[in-house]
């Protein structure tokens, strides 16, 4: 795996195992524009390194309001990282076995 990938995949991780140690409660409530902006950044990146999921990554937080925040809650946002992390492990997995053994 590179270097890149792994950061990338610790990264959505990070999201996922975050979001879900939110109550019900909180999980129906909207994340700031600094949250969603952060999300933002993790799918862009993933779509720079990895043009062929590009198409099917969930997509991006839809910053409003005043003061800002994100448009989906963050159960959505917990979903759509989640669709990430799965993805570039799909990724990871199927890169290693293409890699032949030493």
């Amino acid at each position: 795996m590179t270097p890149k990938l792994l950061i990338l995949m610790a990264k959505a991780l990070g999201f996922t195992e975050s979001l879900r140690q939110l109550s019900r409660e909180e999980r129906q409530k909207y994340p700031s524009a600094i949250f969603g902006r952060d999300y933002n950044k993790l799918r862009e990146q993933v779509a720079l390194t990895f043009p062929e999921i590009g198409e099917l990554l969930p997509p991006a937080a839809n910053i409003v309001g005043n003061p800002p925040f994100t448009d989906e809650k963050f159960y959505e946002l917990y979903v759509f990282a989640e669709q990430i992390y799965q993805m570039l492990d799909t990724y990871a997995i199927k890169s290693s076995e293409d890699t032949p053994s030493a």
